[in-house]
């Protein structure tokens, strides 16, 4: 009998079945392991590749294992074979040892395996009983710029994890029910592992790219903090809602999230299938609205009002169904992390707009923030009773002021305002690292069209995180917030107030 095994979990039950020769078997890939982005220096003459496997690869491979490189997993393509022997030692530090290959710059480069156009590697190796392992990394050439985003403050690492979840209450847009893609980032066990790519799904970063106009493959060079299915970290964390602009993806949210999980929390991500840019589901469909096409002036509040009832129903599955819910043990053990005691709402334009309106609607989110979002709904003729943040930026339209005025008047908890000088409406996305990393690579990508503004992308995340945990914390304690209040001089940038209505 031949298997052919997915998960490099199932190795010890192959080893003991045995395997028919040219078996194929994906196997976890790390380029240059302990370094990360993975780009080679100018002077480096060669290049380590390690296969991480568990402990059966030892037994099935180690005397007789041939590793070679490649453009692709084709039998036709290219391929060139590592130097040396193939040593083995942990490199992910799961106490197992794992194969690592060595291979040759300069034959890399001859080959056409390595260039200023290259994003991964290939990796093709082959076992004593014929067995083929197959899988491959990112890898970049020296000197291609690379688009980092900035690296978490907090001392924990940020695992990631992706969940679809239908609401079988409303429609669309599969039979389903209303399915939204959660991402969720938490503080996770110390780890060795590296990080995920920007986007999850390869799909969905080309398909985003091509909606704005850019080349297929740009976001390989966007290079995030969190890894994908790490151990959680143990206890109950606070945790954190958070909603996307309109036509925006949620994954250009990933800097805020993983600076927040490094400090402790979890963010559960909503990308919402009727604007959050273009989503790809795990079984292979997309979102069809169009992100470049926006809604007629009429239709947004009936949007905003889907977002709201997104983010209540996420809260009371979580409080309801998530344990009871058929999931991986990882992902089981990532939603043990959440403190329903410690929970709140944020998000960014029609996200932050849905996210007070949510918060108005259920005891769950005993406090919303809404960055730069003009609120919409009956929400600005009854207020609230829950404390809300509204981060702003420098440049916000009068609509949105003029909402904000509304919904204050009517409100019956305090509304916090932090003005941030230099900010435009997407500095408080990925947007402020993103654009003018992407604008070297891209003469297209223009700054001035994507309202970012001048103030450090730095300073943006270090207030952002701030001013979130302030209105979290004080709701969650009762007790006062001196940031929130205007009474600090750490964030020269803000202007702040804090106003009750009689």
């Amino acid at each position: 009998m031949c298997f052919s095994v997915a998960n490099v979990a199932q190795w010890t039950a192959l080893a003991a079945l045995g395997a028919c020769a040219q078996a194929r078997q994906n196997v976890s890939v790390d380029v240059l392991p302990g370094t990360y982005p993975n780009q080679l220096t100018g002077d480096q003459e060669q290049l380590d590749v390690a296969l991480l496997a568990p402990h059966s690869l030892e037994q099935v491979g180690r005397g007789c294992l041939d590793v070679s490189a490649s453009t692709s997993f084709d039998v036709d393509a290219p391929t060139i074979p590592s130097q040396g022997d193939i040593e083995w030692r942990d490199e992910d530090g799961d106490g197992v040892r794992d194969a690592v290959a060595s291979f040759s710059v300069a034959s890399l480069r001859d080959a056409g395996l390595l260039g200023a156009g290259t994003t991964h590697l290939a990796v093709r190796a082959t076992t004593c009983d014929g067995t083929v392992l197959t899988g491959s990394d990112r890898l970049f050439d020296a000197g291609v710029p690379l688009v980092p985003l900035l690296p978490p403050s907090g001392a924990e690492a940020v695992g990631t994890i992706q969940l679809p979840l239908f609401d079988d209450s409303r429609p669309g847009p599969s039979a389903g029910g209303r399915e939204l893609l959660l991402r969720i980032w938490y503080p996770a066990a110390p780890t060795t592992a590296q990080p995920a790519s920007y986007f999850l799904d390869a799909r969905e970063a080309d398909l985003n790219a091509a909606s704005s106009g850019l080349p297929a493959g740009i976001f390989d060079l966007v290079h995030g903090w969190s890894i994908l299915g790490t151990e959680p970290a143990s206890d109950r964390r606070p945790t954190l809602l958070l909603s996307t602009g309109l036509g925006v993806p949620l994954t250009f949210y990933s800097g805020i999230a993983e600076e927040l999980g490094s400090l402790g929390y979890v963010v559960i991500g909503l990308a919402h299938p009727d604007g959050s840019g273009i989503v790809a589901y795990p079984d292979g469909t997309t979102s069809e609205v169009d992100p470049n096409v926006q809604p007629e002036e009429s239709e947004r509040t009936a949007i905003v009002r889907g977002w709201a009832d997104d983010l209540k129903f996420v809260a009371n599955w979580l409080a309801n169904d998530a344990a009871e819910a058929s999931l991986d043990p990882v992902s089981h053990a990532v939603l043990g992390l959440v403190d329903l005691s410690r929970l709140g709402v944020f998000g960014h334009s029609f996200g932050g707009a849905a996210a007070v309106w949510a918060a108005s609607e259920t005891p769950l989110l005993p406090a919303a923030a809404n960055m730069d979002g003009r609120l919409w709904g009956d929400v600005l003729e009854r207020g609230s009773t829950k404390p809300v943040l509204l981060l702003l930026s420098e440049g916000a339209s009068p609509e949105l002021d003029a909402s904000i005025a509304e919904f204050t008047s009517h409100t019956l908890a305090p509304v916090h305002s932090a003005r941030v000088s230099g900010s435009l409406h997407n500095d408080f996305s990925d947007s402020a690292v993103l654009i003018p990393g992407l604008a070297q690579l891209d003469p297209r990508v223009q700054p001035a069209d994507y309202q970012v503004g001048p103030i450090d992308p730095g300073r943006v995340l270090a207030i952002e995180s701030a001013y979130l945990r302030a209105l979290f914390e004080a709701a969650w304690s009762g007790e006062a917030s001196a940031l929130l209040s205007g009474e600090t001089t750490e964030f020269p940038e803000v202007s702040a107030t804090s106003s009750l209505s009689p």
